[in-house]
């Protein structure tokens, strides 16, 4: 297999029908995968297009297997090091190597790394953020490292709720629980006596409108007050605007709105791929606390998902906070693993961070240490 690289958006956009081409024939042909995703979180996430590369695998000229990364510079353990890590931050929900799912994604998992790894420059450390726990592509990265003899670790393994939505709506809602069912009515009742109304936003010259609405109600919130609402970050707004764009037209992404007169007080963004549609960010007016308005507006969404033909799974996306795990029990578990490459970095951080932490944790004396300086908690 024949390994190409891509490190400029401007070609990566010209290979978008053979990027989807291989991407749907994967095992998890997932939104984050798509061309339509990757070049708008480039776009917002690399400006100067200094840190992305795209590696692409050619049987032929047959594009058959792929991976995007990025170079950083971050710390592990405390310790300084160059990472080499699949293209993703808090807005990356899932991904893996794009790889045939119906083939060993081994040779295919070490080709493309050899290829990576001649880059520029050896990393310290690789980490793969957000793997499918049931990927092949966990397996063949285990066996890689023992074969290079590779330091391992696995971190943030974390659940992604969902509900399959392949039954009628009714029979779901009669499965949930007596409080959730409760609640939920109470809050229609009090969002229609209130005059509140329901709207959804499809591909309309509203989109842009809705979008700036739902970006500023959530910097209102608990989120704007803490310096972590989108609106706070250029490369973030950027990138949610880019989306908006970047969709317009395809009927993938749409708006879901509550509205008491003309004020916004609840509002979400959806992207439907594969037949999943996938939950991106949601807020709501606070002073509105009485209404539950984003009970009511989960249960409007959650019925269309139920009725739209082209959806089998609402991906309510990690983490599994308490309210999504009210909706439903089942959840895709995801894992990260970090990979300790042979340089003195790379083999000081795995001694640190999967040797002696450990070790430390389980010390007394240091934990007598650590209450005596920190004081009880």
């Amino acid at each position: 297999m024949k390994i190409d690289t891509v490190s400029r958006i401007a070609e990566f956009e010209t290979l978008r029908n053979e990027w989807d081409a291989v991407v749907s024939t994967a095992r998890y042909p997932h939104l984050c995968f798509t061309h339509d995703w990757l070049v708008v979180w480039w776009q917002a996430f690399d400006r100067q297009e200094r840190r992305v590369a795209v590696y692409l695998g050619r049987e032929g000229d047959k594009v058959v297997a792929a991976v995007p990364v990025q170079r950083r510079a971050t710390a592990v353990a405390g310790i300084p090091v160059r990472s080499l890590e699949l293209t993703a931050n808090l807005h990356t929900f899932r991904l893996d190597f794009v790889v045939p799912g119906d083939r060993d994604p081994g040779p295919y998992v070490e080709s493309l790394l050899d290829g990576v790894l001649a880059g520029r420059e050896m990393p310290d450390v690789l980490f793969f953020k957000d793997l499918p726990s049931d990927s092949p592509t966990v397996a063949a990265l285990e066996r890689l490292a023992a074969r290079r003899r590779l330091g391992i670790g696995r971190e943030n393994e974390r659940r992604s709720p969902y509900v399959c939505t392949d039954g009628p709506w009714e029979d779901y809602f009669r499965g949930l629980s007596k409080n959730l069912r409760s609640s939920l009515r109470r809050s229609r009742k009090r969002c229609q006596e209130a005059g509140v109304s329901f709207e959804r936003v499809v591909d309309e010259p509203r989109g842009a409108s809705l979008l700036e609405e739902g970006l500023a109600l959530e910097a209102e919130g608990w989120k704007g007050r803490g310096g972590t609402a989108i609106l706070a970050s250029p490369e973030e707004t950027s990138f949610y605007r880019g989306l908006l764009r970047r969709f317009e037209g395809s009927g993938r992404l749409a708006q879901y709105a509550l509205r008491l007169g003309q004020r916004l007080i609840a509002w979400d963004l959806c992207v439907t791929e594969a037949g999943a549609s996938h939950d991106l960010k949601t807020a709501y007016a606070e002073e509105q606390a009485q209404l539950a308005p984003g009970f009511a507006l989960q249960m409007e969404m959650m019925k269309h998902a139920f009725r739209a033909p082209e959806v089998c799974i609402y991906d309510m996306l990690p983490p599994p906070a308490a309210y999504k795990l009210r909706w439903t029990p089942d959840a895709l578990d995801q894992v990260s693993l970090r990979l300790y490459c042979r340089t003195p970095r790379g083999r000081l951080t795995h001694l640190l961070q999967g040797r002696l932490r450990p070790l430390l944790r389980r010390s007394t004396l240091l934990r007598r240490v650590k209450r005596r300086v920190l004081g009880p908690r």
